[in-house]
């Protein structure tokens, strides 16, 4: 710990020493502000530095660089001290700077001690990701550590100034992390105090009080979320639930069950998730949440705008150079610092600027072009609206073109995919209980200021004006106003209740009304007001489409503009509350005085609720003993990471109802409702292998009435993994269902779901027991209970996946640079790419952020190939590390988790083994030997039984071994994501339908996909046919290409017509091109089948005559192969014992056909036996004009006393061989499914059912 103390303090140093650097030149900058910008000192000094190394760095990034822009800046300020000396410098605000910064720095690194694991569950990994790329790279802009040889494609300005802190501090970034998210926290705070101090002294009031309650709105207060739990929970339930009624149908389900039960599942993000689409994330949850992501790092950046605009905006319209140095020089350089850490802010802090001149500027040299615009007849107050908003434009633009240009090497690597904008529907609006959340507290506080000084809406930049006695020319003007504000108001009502606009009638009479008091009285707090409603009302109407397929929507634009106009309005919330505490207004009328403090009091005391309640969380994680529920997650306060390690129950009331007959009734009960009726718990569980044990009551007219899923769902619910399913039929009285579930991922999103099939169905849901059965290699499911408080980065993932720590340490400490690396493909918040994100060494592809970064067809080539590289044959390992110039291959959890058991890449000339534990291997590649000179196997023939593929419930389940589907146009069935090798298959799908319409549509669609992302939807099909009524079973056949492994292909059956039934007996796949290219290949007796006159030995297959038996018997057969069209001799491998004119030395021969409908065999060839004693080899030749997927070997004896035994056949080409060379198979080959035999994969074999289809 003492350690520890001393980073932080070495860190502390640093930011110390860039205070003072910019404290000379901040001062000069808001000279005309109170304070003279003391608080904006740091930021100021880090634009500086983070632009020019920002510029340096694109020839080289180094610590020699960063100590060359430290130089500079140095120069800057010591050139303003010469100059001016340091009289100009607010000594007391500078000390109050210090206090703020440094109270809300302990604050949080306090916070963050109790909880600092970089969590794959969040975005910490692609932040790290990107901060550790800068540090290993040399240049700028850095290498993608999830996109090898790319640079990166994200707003990293953020990172850029970690990094260079971490450089001049020297200490490593898994403590860095952490540091740096408290150092933006408490920037963001200092400047919030600073800016609201200044424009509280600016209206002589306290700039102390003023500063602090702006700080505490921006960077301690919660939206009303908390509170309203609070109240719902307090109150008794006659009262609570009226407000519940209101209030829960707006919200997503989890959270509106918080309002039901209270704060014992309550858990701190989840104020974020209030919006089906929109994160409302507010500063205070993101620096406990440990985001060092864009929206909270430029943060501080964007007061930094808005002071600099305050600046511009008090300094005298005669003082030319100053305001030109703000508005050419200062703006454009903070506006570009903060666009490179966030690009979302470069609309924002252009908007700013374009208010800020519009009503911040008294000159009319343009008033002359603009009357000639609109005509000398225009009344005057049309050319000095006009006039003023020209001003405004023309200076926007000028400066978001400097801005930009500054930035001109930046805008080549932003983020792409984006498709354009998108107009809001009326179901993605924000409703009027979800504004009351979100935006109640501001509105409360501006709303009871405007009111306390509505005088000031008939004001001009003279003073109040009496309406009595007001000239008849301000009279009119003064008319105007109210006849405005009264169709504003007619107006947004019309907008909420024509075109379902809730947000106009809470913002539209704001707007209007801020923006004529920015013009009557000049106040720079209401042109922040306008600004601030501007962008609410216009996320209402429009957002930007980008290509997140998980964040979807106005999702990504919500959070984005809830976050920005949070620090805005927050800092003017403070000034506000302010000023209605002013002493001079508060000594008029006691009730006034009552009301005013009781509504500021209010305020501050519901919105610090929040932070009071997950401080205390943290505080009680970090010193309980570890929780056992399964429920609290990594991300939860405290060091706990808890999960299932023994039987956890999880009751009725951790589940929530859905749909619109669920209800909680003790158990969660639905009746009378189709589709989802129940979800829940989010729990925690380690990789490992559980039990899952539902306890159910159902009823209903038909079997089965409904199912139950498990799957790994993610927060925002627009993406899962399923885990298992099973259906469900009627019960009698309470009943138990179990599952099996493998988790391969530490998840904290693990949820059971239940559905109805039948709408007279009813389920009721007393409990869900989990219970471990192992942990997975590799993995640990350790708690993390350190008392000791640490800001150590790597916490979790050492105490989780120590082995593979083992390794990223390795690469960390012995790989120099950013050489490739390949790992597996990521999917999101998950543990994937750990190496490349926990070093920095970029990995070919990592996580699926990419897919939104690159574009889907950059994204999926990286995939397959990745995939190719695990799982194709050797020849495509060498193409695809060649390709990438792949230097090191990580081989890991992750890795077997997506493709079972790697073959090791040894088998590879020129790669070695450099580093290896118990569950990582990591090979290192030398290009100059690398090659592959062997020969390889592939398997030509696949099977599927119907229970190795997934029913997709309700539509689908099994039956007597076939699956069987009907009653909806849905997925019957899909999987099973298997592997397979380039070449030309043929699919063959066993079916059985009935009933439906013919049509040319079909009854059933049978469908060979790759490419399946979790949702099901997103995949390239290969083939495709329609299927109507058969009559019994029937083959159905299609045939696709492989270019390159892959080991994603499905099969999939879809109903078309819900009136139909499918049956499906198995899947048959067959490699058409190099079928055989095992030649020649040899059929063991093992994998052939002893039937009637046979007898299998330790030697092989015995055949023994029988005198008794007047006619021939088979004593084997087998294995039912594939064989491509080609002709083949066939050579039996035997040994005999008979007398010559012994009759039961009989015949072999070759088979085919035991799969057709019909179940007749067709004997290709015969061969007689000579009757004899000793070996001898008996050769036939056969010849195959289709691929066949069905050959058989037989041997046949006769009556007699005489004995052959099998040793083996060789199958061999007689004609020319195919050119393909032949790749590994995973399965071995089966015998006969339906009789007894060895070497059988149950998993893998296809079990054709019904009269007519098995083998006789």
């Amino acid at each position: 710990m003492i350690g520890e103390l001393t980073v932080v303090a070495r860190w502390f140093a640093v930011l110390l020493v860039l205070f003072g650097l910019g404290l000379p030149l901040s001062s000069a900058l808001f000279a005309s502000v109170p304070g003279r910008g003391a608080g904006f000192a740091l930021p100021v000094s880090l634009t500086i530095v983070g632009l020019l190394v920002f510029w340096f760095g694109h020839l080289r990034f180094s610590h020699s660089v960063v100590l060359l822009a430290i130089g500079i800046l140095t120069a800057l300020g010591g050139y303003r001290v010469y100059r001016d000396g340091v009289d100009l410098i607010d000594r007391r605000a500078t000390a109050e700077s210090v206090v703020v910064f440094s109270t809300a720095f302990a604050l949080l690194l306090g916070i963050l001690s109790l909880n600092p694991s970089i969590m794959p569950s969040h975005e910490h990994f692609l932040d790290i990701a990107i901060l550790q790329s800068l540090l290993e790279g040399n240049t700028l802009p850095p290498e993608d550590a999830w996109f090898a040889g790319e640079p990166v494609r994200y707003h990293y300005g953020g990172q850029l100034l970690t990094a260079i802190l971490i450089e001049l501090t020297g200490i490593s970034p898994q403590y860095g992390y952490n540091l740096a998210v408290a150092t933006f926290y408490a920037l963001l705070v200092t400047g919030s105090y600073e800016l609201a101090g200044s424009i509280a002294a600016t209206k002589g009031r306290s700039r102390r009080l003023g500063g602090l309650l702006g700080a505490f709105f921006v960077g301690i207060a919660s939206n009303l979320f908390v509170p309203l739990i609070l109240i719902t929970t307090w109150l008794p339930n006659e009262l609570a639930a009226p407000i519940i009624a209101i209030f829960s149908p707006h919200m997503t389900d989890g959270r509106a069950a918080l309002l039901r039960d209270g704060f014992a599942r309550f858990r701190y993000d989840d104020p974020v998730f209030i919006l089906e689409e929109g994160l409302t994330s507010f500063p205070f949850l993101a620096g406990i949440h440990s985001e060092l992501h864009p929206h909270l790092m430029s943060g501080p950046f964007l007061v930094l705008i808005i002071g600099l605009l305050y600046a511009y905006f008090t300094t005298p319209s005669d003082d030319h150079f100053h305001r030109r140095l703000l508005l050419i020089v200062a703006l454009p350089l903070g506006i570009a610092m903060t666009t490179l850490i966030d690009t979302w802010t470069l609309a924002t802090s252009v908007g700013f600027v374009w208010l800020t001149v519009t009503f911040g500027t008294t000159s009319d040299a343009v008033q002359p072009v603009v009357r000639r615009a609109v005509g000398t007849n225009a009344p005057d107050w049309v050319t000095r609206e006009v006039s003023t908003i020209y001003r405004g434009i023309v200076s926007a633009i000028l400066v978001g073109v400097l801005s930009v240009v500054c930035l001109t090497p930046f805008f080549g690597t932003i983020v792409g995919g984006g498709e354009g904008i998108a107009l809001v529907s009326s179901d993605q609006r924000t409703t009027v209980p979800q504004l009351v959340i979100l935006y109640g507290a501001f509105v409360t506080i501006t709303v009871g200021y405007l009111l306390a000084y509505r005088q000031h809406l008939f004001a001009t930049n003279g003073g109040v004006i009496d309406q009595r006695n007001a000239p008849s020319v301000l009279g009119r003007e003064l008319d105007r106003r109210k006849i405005g504000l009264i169709i504003t108001g007619l107006l947004s009502v019309f907008l909420w209740v024509a075109l379902d606009l809730p947000a106009a009638i809470l913002f539209g009479p704001l707007l209007y009304v801020s923006w004529i008091r920015a013009r009557a009285t000049g106040e720079f707090s209401m042109v922040l007001l306008i600004g601030v409603v501007g962008i609410l009302l216009t996320i209402e109407f429009v957002y930007l489409d980008d290509m997140e397929t998980i964040l979807v929507g106005r999702t990504n634009t919500v959070f984005r503009a809830y976050f920005q106009t949070w620090i805005v309005w927050g800092a003017i919330a403070g000034v506000f509350s302010l000023q209605l505490l002013d002493r001079n207004w508060l000594s008029s009328r006691k009730a006034k005085r009552t009301a005013t403090v009781a509504l500021v009091t209010v305020v501050l005391l519901t919105t610090s609720i929040y932070g009071v309640l997950v401080i205390g969380q943290f505080v009680e994680g970090a010193t309980e003993p570890p929780d056992t529920t399964g429920y609290y997650t990594t991300d939860q306060p405290g060091l706990n990471v808890s999960g299932v390690h023994e039987p956890t129950t999880y009751d009725g009331a951790d589940f929530v109802p859905l749909g619109d007959t669920a209800i909680r009734d003790g158990d969660v009960f639905a009746a009378n409702n189709t589709g989802q009726v129940w979800s829940g718990p989010y729990a925690w569980l380690y990789p490992g292998v559980y039990e899952v044990t539902i306890v159910v009551n159902a009823t209903g007219d038909d079997d089965p009435v409904g199912g139950i899923t498990v799957k790994g769902q993610e927060r925002m619910e627009h993406d899962f993994e399923v885990l298992n399913g099973t259906s469900v039929n009627k019960t009698d009285g309470y009943e138990r269902i179990s599952l099996v579930i493998r988790v391969n991922q530490t998840r904290d999103n693990v949820v059971f779901r239940g559905y109805l099939q039948d709408e007279n169905a009813t389920m009721r849901l007393e409990s869900v027991t989990v219970t471990p059965l192992e942990t997975l290699a590799g993995r640990s499911n350790v708690d993390i209970d350190d008392e000791d408080p640490t800001l150590d980065g790597h916490l979790y993932a050492k105490a989780i996946h120590p082995a593979e720590m083992d390794a990223i340490d390795w690469l960390g400490e012995h790989v120099d640079g950013q050489p490739t690396l390949a790992s597996a493909p990521g999917g999101r918040w998950r543990w994937d790419s750990a190496p490349s994100s926990l070093t920095g060494i970029p990995t070919v592809v990592g996580w699926e952020h990419q897919r939104v970064y690159r574009g889907e067809t950059a994204y999926y080539e990286r995939t397959h190939d990745v995939d190719a590289l695990y799982q194709g044959t050797p020849a495509e390992r060498v193409d695809i590390l060649e390709k990438y110039d792949v230097q090191y291959v990580y081989v890991g959890p992750p890795e077997r988790d997506r493709y079972g058991e790697v073959r090791p890449f040894t088998e590879l000339e020129g790669v070695s083994i450099a580093y290896e534990n118990d569950a990582v291997t990591i090979y290192e590649i030398d290009h100059d030997e690398l090659e592959y000179d062997g020969t390889y196997e592939i398997d030509t023939t696949y099977r599927y039984e119907p229970e190795t593929l997934l029913g997709h419930p309700p539509t689908a389940e099994l039956e007597d071994g076939r699956l069987v589907a009907t009653g909806a146009r849905d997925f019957a069935w899909y999987g099973p994501r298997d592997l397979f090798h380039p070449g030309t298959y043929e699919v063959t799908y066993y079916l059985d339908v009935s009933g439906g319409t013919e049509s040319d549509n079909g009854a059933v669609a049978v469908d060979t996909t790759v490419g399946m992302i979790r949702s099901q939807t997103e995949a390239e099909v290969l083939a495709n046919q329609t299927v109507n009524e058969t009559d019994g079973l029937q083959a159905v056949t299609q045939e696709f290409d492989l270019e390159q492994t892959r080991g994603d292909v499905e099969f999939r059956g879809r109903l078309l017509d819900p009136t139909a039934t499918v049956e499906l007996a198995g899947i048959d796949v067959v490699r058409e091109d190099g079928l055989g290219d095992d030649d020649p290949r040899r059929v063991d007796p093992d994998a052939l089948v002893a039937i009637d006159a046979g007898e299998r030995t330790d030697d092989g297959i015995v055949a023994r005559g029988n005198e008794s038996n007047e006619s021939q018997e088979r004593a084997w057969a087998g294995p039912y192969e594939a064989f491509g069209p080609e002709t083949y001799g066939a050579t039996f491998e035997l040994e005999t014992a008979a007398d010559s004119d012994d009759e039961s030395i009989s015949q072999v021969g070759v088979t085919r056909g035991w799969k057709t409908p019909s179940a007749t065999f067709e004997t290709l060839e015969t061969a007689p036996i000579e009757a004899a004693n000793g070996s001898q080899n008996v050769t036939t030749e056969f010849r195959l004009n289709e691929t066949t997927t069905d050959v058989g070997f037989e041997g046949i004896v006769g009556p007699g006393n005489g004995a052959e035994l099998l040793e083996s056949v060789v199958v061999e080409r007689t004609g020319p061989a195919a050119n393909s060379t032949s790749q590994a198979a995973r399965v071995p080959r089966q015998t006969h499914p339906d009789r007894p035999g060895e070497n059988v994969d149950r998993r893998r074999e296809l079990v054709p059912t019904g009269t007519g289809a098995d083998p006789p």
